[in-house]
């Protein structure tokens, strides 16, 4: 299925591995990523669409948040429908024990 504009999707490479964010716009190979905290919708991410998969089901959101913190409330509301621990990213290494 083709990423456009609306749809919610985690980040599968990078540093922030795990988050989610939802398209702004769709640039032919780049999508650019809003989370309305780090990434806000006036200065949103560039990521590649490899990097990325859908995250809140096949269909857009109707139209995109028209500030950050409702942005905030519907990727929190996705998180939540989706589990917990989406969101948490990075590497962990140092909870790991031998």
């Amino acid at each position: 299925m083709e990423i456009q504009s609306g749809h919610i999707v985690r980040a599968l490479a990078g540093h922030d591995s795990g988050r989610l964010y939802c398209v702004t716009q769709a640039q032919g190979d780049f999508l650019l990523l809003a989370d309305g905290k780090g990434r806000t919708l006036t200065q949103p991410k560039r990521k590649r669409r490899k990097h990325v998969e859908l995250a809140g089901g096949p269909d857009p959101l109707s139209a995109l948040p028209g500030s950050d913190a409702e942005l905030r409330r519907v990727l929190a509301k996705t998180r939540d429908q989706l589990g917990g621990s989406i969101g948490q990213g990075g590497n962990h290494a140092w909870q790991k024990t031998i």
